[in-house]
């Protein structure tokens, strides 16, 4: 079979999920089953916005919270202002929307989940090979409904 891949948590190449805000604490690892064994080098993968990618001999791990994965649409006017009165702002993603405004609006993102994909390069005596590990992020609306609830607050 040649190199094969596993991730804990997680099941073959699949991480297990996480919710809307959550994070990842993830090891890549990897093995190899050919007669004279290959020799693995180093591991590392690309990577997502939060999440730091520590690579390694044998196997890479990926550790931390994923900014916003979804695409929530925020309108907002400066305080003060009102829709009609100024021009109204849109951001997508909660990390954009800015304190102190007066938010208005708000388009939630609906999909059930996105799943975030990493390409895992691992160098071995033998060559190069690239593996993909993928990461469920579940759309859970209480995240969103928290931040709204506390925006004002």
């Amino acid at each position: 079979m040649g190199i094969s891949v596993s991730v804990s948590p997680g099941s073959g190449s699949v991480v297990t999920e996480t919710e809307r805000l959550g994070t990842i604490n993830a090891t890549i690892g990897f093995t190899t089953d050919t007669v004279p064994p290959e020799t693995i080098t180093s591991v590392s993968s690309t990577t997502h916005n939060g999440i730091t990618m520590t690579a390694g001999t044998s196997s890479c791990t990926l550790v931390g919270t994923y900014e916003d994965s979804f695409t929530d649409e925020f309108k907002y006017v400066e305080k003060g202002s009102s829709d009609l009165a100024g021009s109204p702002t849109t951001v997508i993603g909660l990390d954009n929307l800015p304190s102190n405004k007066l938010f208005y609006n708000l388009n939630q993102d609906t999909a059930a989940f996105v799943t975030k994909s990493y390409t895992v390069t691992v160098t071995h005596s033998g060559g190069t090979d690239n593996f993909t590990v993928t990461h469920v992020v579940n759309n859970e609306y209480e995240s969103i409904r928290s931040a709204v609830a506390s925006y004002y607050v």
